[in-house]
C-alpha cells in the first residue's frame, strides 16, 4: 500500500485511482439555509460555488455542502469521509449515487448523543468501479465551519488517527515533563519569570489537544458539547498568561514602565473572550479572534524592540514567541484557501508550541544560570559587608567608657542599646581636673545605617571631645573646639550633642544642650523637670544651670529613647531604668526590621553626699 495525495480545483470531481490511501476533497459546492431542509428538498436546491474554504454562518443558519467523486478503479474501494474542524455540533452526511439512491447516512458531532465512535463527525461507504458518488454534507456550528473534506481509505484511517493521538500524546508529554521540571525550579529559586512561563505552558498544554476533533470526544465522552466553551476559557488563558509571560521575561517593568503599564491593560483585556460568554458562544469566538489580533503582534514587535536596542535574549525571544504565530497564520491560510492543504498541517501549530517551550526554556536556563552568578557575587560582597560590620562593631564597643563610675560624690551610670550591627549613639565621661568632670552624649545622625561609617564617625566624637578638653579651661570654649574638629562629620551629618560639666563636689554643674532631647532633673522625692523648654534645645547651643541634691538625678538621653518613652512620666527610678535597658538583649529580629531605626542611650549622673 503506497499513499497517495491528490489537490484539486475548483470544479474537478476527485477521482479514486487504484492504490489510493487518502486526499483532501475538491472545493465543494454549497447551500446556506436557516431553514431545516429534507434531502429531496436540498437536490432540488440550487447550489453555489464556494470560493473560500471558511464559512462564516450567521445565527441559526447551518450549511450543506455538496462533494463529487468518481471511481477510476477496477473494483470497489471502501472509502471514509472525515471532517476535521473541530467544534463542529452537528454534520450529517448522506453519500448518493446519480440515481439518488443512498449509500451511507451517518450524524456525528460534539452535539450528538451516543456512542464515542458513533459521534465522529465522518461516514463510512463504498464506491463501486466506475461508479460517480455525491457526498451531501449538513453542518450546524456557531460562527464559523470550513468545508475542508478529507477521503481516506478505510485502511489508512486507523493509522492516520493513531499519529494524531501519539502527536497529542507527545505534545501533552513534553507539557508536563517541562512542566514538572520548571514547576521545581520555581520552587528552589522563587523566580517570576518561571512562574509566567508554567503559567503559558499549562494554559497552552490545555488548550491544544482541544483543537482536534477526537480528543474531546475522549475527553468529553457525552458532553462533548461544551468543547467549545472550554476552549474559550483556554484560549482566554493562554493570552492572558501569555501577556503575563512578556511582561515578566522582558522585565518591562523596572525597564519600560509605561510599557508595562499598557501590557497591564491589555493583560487584563484578554479576558474578554471568556466574559463574552455571557452574551453567547458566537460572540466569544469573535472576542477571542479580535483578542489574538490585539495580543500576537503588538508584544512581538515589543519584542524585535527590545532585541533591537538591548540584543542579548530579546532576540530568542522573538524568535520563539514568531514560531506559533507564524504557524497560526499559516493554518489560518489554508483554512481560507489562501495556501492549499498539505501532509502534517494539524501537527504544525503544536510542533510550533514545542519548540516555542524548548526555546523559551532554554532563555530561561541562562537567565537562572547568569542569576546565579549574580547571586554568588551578592554573596561575596554580604560576606565582606559581614566582616566590614564585626570589625566596626569591635571598633566602637572599644571607645566606649565604662557603664558604672565613681567620681567623688557623683556616680556616672549609662545604658547603651543598638538593634543594629554599629550603633550611631556616643557618650563619654572625663575628669578634667580635681573635682570636675565632663559627659557628653551624641548622636552622630547615621541612625538609619550601620557600617564602618559609623563607627569612623564615633572615633571622630571620641577624638574632638577628648582634644578639646586640653588646655581649655571654659565650657564653651571646649564646645567649640570640639565642634570645630568634627567639621568634616558635620558637614555632611548634623551631630545631635549634650555636654554636661559638673563640679563633683558640689553638685553643682552647666549642660549645654544641641538638637538632644532636653535632659531632665529627677529630684529625691520623684518630681521631674526638663531643663530645656521643647524648643530650646534646637537653637544655637543653648545653655543652663543645675544643682544635684542628695538623692538627685540628672538624666541626658538621645532621640531614640525619647521617642519609646516619656521620661517625665516614666514610673521608674532613672537607676533602675538604666539596668533594664542594658540587661534586655538584643532582638536579632528587630535587626532586620523596619523599627531597628534609632538606638537607646541612656546617661544618670547622681549626687551622693558622704560617699567619697
Amino acid at each position: 500500500m503506497f499513499c497517495v495525495c491528490v489537490t484539486c480545483v475548483l470544479g474537478e470531481p476527485l477521482r479514486i485511482g487504484a492504490g489510493f490511501s487518502q486526499a483532501q476533497a475538491p472545493q465543494p459546492e454549497v447551500l446556506l439555509t436557516t431553514s431545516q431542509l429534507t434531502m429531496s428538498e436540498v437536490l432540488a436546491a440550487r447550489f453555489a460555488p464556494l470560493k473560500f474554504t471558511q464559512i462564516r454562518l450567521q445565527p441559526h443558519e447551518s450549511a450543506w455542502l455538496r462533494y463529487e467523486l468518481v471511481s477510476a478503479a477496477s473494483e470497489s474501494v471502501s472509502l471514509v469521509a472525515r471532517h476535521e474542524f473541530p467544534w463542529t455540533d452537528r454534520a450529517e452526511f448522506f453519500v448518493l449515487r446519480d440515481d439518488r439512491s443512498e449509500v451511507a447516512h451517518t450524524v456525528g458531532g460534539d452535539a450528538v448523543t451516543g456512542k464515542r465512535h458513533e459521534r465522529l463527525p465522518l461516514v463510512h461507504f463504498e464506491i463501486a468501479p466506475r461508479e460517480r458518488l455525491w457526498v451531501y454534507l449538513n453542518i450546524a456550528t456557531v460562527a464559523r465551519t470550513s468545508a475542508l473534506l478529507h477521503i481516506y481509505e478505510q485502511g489508512s484511517l486507523a493509522p492516520r488517527i493513531f499519529l494524531e493521538l501519539l502527536g497529542q500524546g507527545l505534545f501533552i508529554g513534553i507539557a508536563v515533563m517541562l512542566l514538572i521540571f520548571h514547576l521545581n525550579l520555581y520552587l528552589a529559586t522563587r523566580d517570576r519569570v518561571l512562574l509566567g512561563y508554567l503559567a503559558y505552558l499549562t494554559a497552552v498544554g490545555l488548550f491544544l489537544p482541544l483543537r482536534s476533533g477526537i480528543l474531546p470526544q475522549l475527553l468529553f465522552g457525552s458532553h462533548a458539547e461544551i468543547t467549545d466553551t472550554v476552549s474559550v476559557f483556554m484560549v482566554t488563558a493562554c493570552y492572558f498568561t501569555g501577556v503575563y509571560f512578556v511582561r515578566r521575561f522582558l522585565a518591562l517593568r523596572a525597564v519600560l514602565p509605561r510599557l508595562d503599564q499598557w501590557a497591564r491593560y491589555m493583560q487584563w483585556l484578554m479576558l474578554a473572550p471568556a466574559c463574552a460568554l455571557l452574551v453567547g458562544r458566537r460572540e466569544s469566538f469573535f472576542a477571542a479572534n479580535f483578542a489574538a489580533f490585539l495580543v500576537g503582534p503588538p508584544l512581538l514587535l515589543l519584542g524585535v524592540y527590545q532585541a533591537l536596542k538591548n540584543k542579548g535574549q530579546a532576540v530568542y525571544f522573538v524568535a520563539g514567541y514568531s514560531l506559533p504565530i507564524i504557524a497560526a497564520i499559516t493554518d489560518n491560510m489554508v483554512e481560507n484557501g489562501v495556501l492549499p492543504h498539505f501532509t502534517g498541517r494539524n501537527e504544525m501549530l503544536p510542533a510550533a508550541m514545542v519548540l516555542e517551550f524548548l526555546l523559551f526554556a532554554l532563555i530561561i536556563y541562562h537567565k537562572l544560570a547568569d542569576s546565579e552568578l549574580a547571586r554568588s557575587r551578592d554573596r561575596e560582597r554580604l560576606t565582606r559587608v559581614r566582616a566590614e560590620l564585626a570589625f566596626a562593631r569591635s571598633i566602637q564597643n572599644s571607645l566606649l567608657p565604662a557603664l558604672q563610675q565613681k567620681f567623688g560624690n557623683t556616680r556616672f551610670q549609662a545604658a547603651y542599646r543598638s538593634e543594629k550591627d554599629v550603633g550611631s549613639d556616643y557618650f563619654d565621661v572625663v575628669s578634667t581636673g580635681e573635682n570636675t568632670i565632663c559627659v557628653l552624649v551624641t548622636g552622630t545622625g547615621t541612625e538609619h545605617t550601620s557600617s564602618l561609617a559609623s563607627a569612623l564617625d564615633t572615633s571622630a566624637v571620641r577624638m574632638a571631645f577628648r582634644n578639646s578638653l586640653a588646655g581649655v579651661s571654659e565650657p564653651s570654649e571646649a564646645i567649640a573646639s570640639m565642634f570645630r574638629l568634627l567639621e568634616p562629620v558635620t558637614r555632611a551629618r548634623p551631630v545631635a550633642v549634650t555636654y554636661v560639666v559638673m563640679n563633683i563636689v558640689t553638685g553643682i554643674g552647666r549642660v549645654y544642650c544641641q538638637k538632644n532631647p532636653s535632659p531632665v532633673l529627677v529630684r529625691a522625692d520623684g518630681s521631674r523637670t526638663r531643663l530645656f523648654a521643647t524648643d530650646d534645645s534646637q537653637s544655637a547651643l543653648p545653655e543652663t544651670e543645675f544643682e544635684l541634691r542628695p538623692g538627685d538625678y540628672l538624666v541626658i538621653t538621645t532621640a531614640g529613647l525619647t521617642r519609646r518613652m516619656n521620661l517625665l512620666r516614666d514610673p521608674m527610678p532613672p537607676a533602675e531604668r538604666i539596668q533594664k535597658i542594658q540587661s534586655r538583649p538584643q532582638r536579632q529580629k528587630l535587626r532586620r526590621s523596619r523599627r531597628a531605626k534609632e538606638d537607646l542611650t541612656m546617661v544618670a549622673l547622681s549626687f551622693e553626699v558622704g560617699t567619697a
